[in-house]
């Protein structure tokens, strides 16, 4: 992922500790990558609509997979999750996919885009995939991810003392990190995508015949 100018890493913010999946995309690479292009500012804001686009599609994806595997009672923890999304210099994140409310106790939690591509140009993007729940000053969603044993059937309470398993098959602790790791590797040819749509949009526009350079 990193010749697509891909960075992703798994971590947690230290001020809330929430489980956080954080990519950042930088279009310089790819505008580096195309030959004819008269107006950068014009690519600019095509290459972040489009590429964005594709992100928040493969995002919501992933999202929609760790809800699934995110441990449930009353469906709080799923439906914290949440796809953040900045552009360039802009402080603070919006969101544009979240866990569609009333089926995060369910055993297909469901996501709703609210917005499918970032509406300005920008040369760097930066997504965050959230769950984000604190119950009584205990950050739940950490816990979860790190701590919380997987479903069994049936745990072996004397072997088990003190110790929480998942309560509902097939979820369990890392839901998010899982997740990633499984649609991670269609992240870059959705990506490319983008980038294609980008080029078409702006030939379409300028009547130009900018292209990707042949590497």
């Amino acid at each position: 992922m990193a010749g697509e100018g891909l960075n992703a890493k798994y971590a947690y913010n230290r001020s809330r500790k929430v489980a956080q999946q954080i990519m950042n995309k930088d279009i310089n690479e790819y505008v580096k990558s195309i030959v004819g292009i008269k107006s950068r500012r014009s690519f600019y804001f095509l290459a972040t609509k489009y590429i964005s686009r594709r992100l928040i599609q493969i995002a919501a994806v992933i999202l929609e997979d760790a809800a699934k595997r995110c441990p449930y009672e009353s469906g709080e923890l799923r439906e914290s999750g949440e796809v953040r999304l900045t552009a360039g210099a802009v402080t603070g994140m919006d969101t544009y996919v979240k866990v569609e409310e009333g089926t995060g106790n369910t055993e297909t939690p469901q996501v709703v885009i609210l917005k499918d591509y970032i509406s300005k140009g920008a040369a760097i993007m930066e997504m965050s995939i959230i769950f984000d729940k604190q119950i009584k000053g205990r950050d739940l969603a950490l816990w979860a991810h790190e701590e919380l044993l997987r479903y069994v059937r049936r745990p072996k309470t004397d072997t088990n003392v003190g110790q929480w398993h998942a309560t509902h098959f097939g979820t369990g602790p890392k839901y998010l990190e899982n997740a990633f790791k499984l649609h991670k590797s269609s992240i870059p040819s959705e990506l490319r995508r983008g980038l294609v749509e980008a080029i078409r949009a702006y030939n379409k526009r300028h009547g130009t015949r900018a292209r990707r350079r042949a590497i």
